[in-house]
């Protein structure tokens, strides 16, 4: 085992990390929100990481957000599933994309109950729900929370069946999860229009909302895991390049703030 430890790169779990956060942001508001915004006709006024506004939208932009959360982590988790021999940096960054995904979706679902500009409750006045909407919204998003700890924990079993070390994937989770919570924190600090609610809104959005994750990590190793078959987490300079330019792409542009309103 303390070979392993030593051949685990923390930068590229670090890569991983960054790189997720900032495709679950890119999906939720600039290809959900924005793509349908331009889609009705609309006008894009204001796009940030965790921000969004447009000039002539209904409930259709409003819906797009939380719906690309779900289908960017369904499509996370096909490829886990049709691609179980791939590099344990990849591996990881499926499994962060999809949890982040649906923890995005489910933490609006319940922090909607408290805050009238998320997606959620502009629905629901759009919709004229009566009051009861907001324990149902409460106890789904409860529940997409508790699906997706029981999907990770099947997940981090599988890899360990595949050989992979309970002691090591614990180590790329967190190192993956800090890295995603404070690029994501930066990110949301470059917004030129107010940098502290940003920042706020992202720490909320990522490190918080994604904190009941670490549940899923209860693992133990698998008595039928063939002994020296740990695959390590790899020095890779791609994953570093990738989430390099991503996230410097990121600040510049959807984390300082795209349109008239910014």
């Amino acid at each position: 085992m303390g070979g392993s430890a030593i051949k685990e790169d923390v930068r590229t779990a670090a890569a991983a990390g960054v790189t997720a956060a900032c495709l679950a942001s890119i999906a939720h508001e600039a290809v959900g929100h924005g793509g349908a915004c331009l889609a009705i006709g609309g006008k894009v006024t204001l796009l940030t990481a965790t921000r969004f506004a447009c000039d002539g939208g209904n409930i259709i932009v409003d819906a797009a957000g939380p719906l690309m959360n779900l289908v960017s982590a369904a499509l996370a988790m096909a490829l886990l599933r049709t691609c179980p021999g791939a590099s344990a940096a990849l591996r990881l960054f499926l499994i962060m994309v999809a949890a982040l995904n649906l923890c995005w979706f489910a933490g609006e679902m319940v922090a909607a109950i408290f805050n009238e500009g998320y997606d959620q409750a502009t629905i629901a006045r759009q919709l004229a729900w009566p009051p009861a909407w907001k324990p149902v919204s409460a106890a789904l998003g409860v529940a997409v929370y508790a699906a997706t700890i029981v999907y990770l924990a099947v997940q981090w079993r599988q890899q360990v069946v595949m050989g992979d070390v309970p002691e090591q994937l614990r180590m790329r989770f967190g190192v993956a999860y800090g890295a995603a919570t404070v690029s994501f924190l930066l990110a949301g600090a470059s917004w030129a229009g107010n940098p502290l609610a940003g920042a706020l809104e992202a720490f909320l959005t990522i490190g918080v909302a994604a904190a009941p994750l670490w549940l899923s990590l209860r693992i133990r190793a698998h008595p039928g895991s063939p002994p020296g078959s740990h695959r390590p987490l790899d020095h890779s300079r791609r994953w570093l390049l990738v989430a390099a330019i991503l996230f410097a792409g990121f600040l510049l542009t959807q984390g300082h703030g795209i349109g008239s309103a910014r």
